[in-house]
């Protein structure tokens, strides 16, 4: 750095040496994904990316703390991270990062690079790579350097899912317009990912329940894991409908399992597709109708007695033509 400076007693510019320390602006940190709309349960790449301060000593205070710090939402991050500064990998321990879990969720990530910086690698690029599983229907972090000399201003990345809402109706005179149909309670589902080549898959999905007609995709092996999912009840705000949520891009097949009472199952269920989105949570609606099932006479009534009789009449006129028929015989 070259800068003017005037004589302690002179009115003009002279050459002189002088110790100028630079004002530190401008450090950030960038925080990418490698996919922004997932489905829980899949693993995200993430990368952070930052610099070393272009003086490891600044204001006569030595740097000594370089901490990469994620506070994400809805992730658990595992194993490892990757690590290069100024392109050269860096082997990391586990005693130099803490991965703080609450509840199955990680709500710290710490990376400590403090021993790695020195001064031939003041201004160097940093870059930190690591692996999360994706636990909740919408996820995000934000990265952080923790350092004892300078400031940055974080890096932020957010993730998508996308929802299910099927409602399940009851037929009737025209079903090309459904705001006249009944909602039904007691339908259940289960729910198959269809291939790229539209095959309808042999597995179902798992699902959580949250409350009467919410669920959530299942984390493999996740305890209390349903394959079942049934419409809200007819007291429920939502009733008549089946919410899942935390969905990857694609297309799912909704297969009825149990048909309200009275009603029959609707064979063909439906086919809905969810579409990618990198800013926002997809929400996807479809219906079920279900056509009510043939009044049969009630038992004991009027119907049942007059097929009751009629057998009885058939068989004794058969009867009484067989026994007919044998007596001439023998005469």
């Amino acid at each position: 750095m070259v800068a003017n400076t005037y004589d302690e007693n002179e009115k003009y510019l002279a050459s002189k040496t002088a110790d100028v320390v630079a004002k530190v602006e401008g450090y950030s940190v960038d925080k990418t994904a490698d996919d922004k709309f997932v489905g829980i349960g899949s693993e995200v790449t993430f990368t952070v990316t930052t610099k070393v301060p272009a003086k490891t000593s600044i204001n006569g205070d030595k740097l000594k703390t370089f901490k990469i710090k994620d506070t994400p939402v809805g992730l658990l991050i595992h194993g490892l991270p990757t690590v290069t500064i100024g392109g050269a990998t860096k082997t990391i321990t586990e005693d130099m990062v803490t991965n703080t879990v609450v509840g199955g969720k990680t709500s710290e990530y710490v990376v400590d690079l403090s021993s790695f910086i020195e001064e031939s690698n003041a201004g160097a690029t940093v870059t930190v790579t690591y692996t999360a599983i994706v636990v909740d229907g919408q996820y995000n972090n934000e990265a952080d350097v923790e350092s004892n000399t300078v400031e940055y201003e974080p890096g932020r990345t957010e993730g998508f899912t996308g929802n299910i809402t099927i409602t399940k109706y009851a037929s009737d005179n025209n079903n090309d317009d459904l705001t006249d149909n009944k909602t039904l309670e007691g339908a259940k589902f289960k729910v198959y990912p269809v291939g790229e080549d539209n095959t309808v898959g042999t597995t179902a999905l798992k699902f959580i329940k949250e409350s009467d007609g919410i669920y959530r995709q299942a984390l493999p092996n996740e305890a209390n894991a349903t394959e079942e999912i049934e419409v809200a009840p007819d007291t429920a705000e939502n009733a008549g409908t089946v919410k899942i949520k935390g969905l990857a891009e694609g297309e799912y097949h909704f297969e009825e399992t149990v048909a309200p009472d009275g009603y029959s199952i609707n064979e063909d269920g439906v086919t809905v597709e969810v579409v990618a989105n990198e800013t926002e949570n997809v929400e996807v609606a479809d219906h079920v109708i279900d056509t009510k099932l043939s009044s049969l006479p009630s038992t004991g009534g009027i119907g049942t007695t007059i097929f009751t009789i009629g057998g009885c009449v058939i068989m004794i006129v058969a009867a009484g033509l067989y026994f007919s028929t044998r007596k001439k015989e023998e005469n």
